[in-house]
């Protein structure tokens, strides 16, 4: 079972934003695209399914790939967060 399934208390919120971005979630867009182009987004996550589903890769071997990679989805994740609180902002205005 997946484990966030086990605290809905916790994890249906944000957990990864300083309380900074949870005040100001739009930054999180700006600084994730400071990061990351569109193109290095999409090929972040293809490579993300491409292991998933077809490890062991050789690609990624080295501790800094890995690293990156796992940079890439704490990011990835903070970005959602972002969306979720300016949803959340939003449904609560309508």
């Amino acid at each position: 079972m997946y484990h966030f399934l086990n605290r809905p208390d916790i994890y249906n919120l944000p957990i990864r934003l300083s309380k900074k971005d949870k005040e100001g979630p739009v930054n999180v867009f700006s600084e994730y695209f400071c990061d990351y182009e569109l193109c290095d987004v999409r090929q972040h996550l293809w490579l993300l399914l491409e292991i998933a589903l077809t490890a062991p890769d050789e690609v990624f071997s080295e501790p800094t790939d890995r690293a990156d990679l796992l940079t890439f989805y704490k990011r990835t994740e903070e970005l959602i967060e972002a969306t979720f609180i300016i949803v959340s902002q939003q449904k609560a205005k309508d």
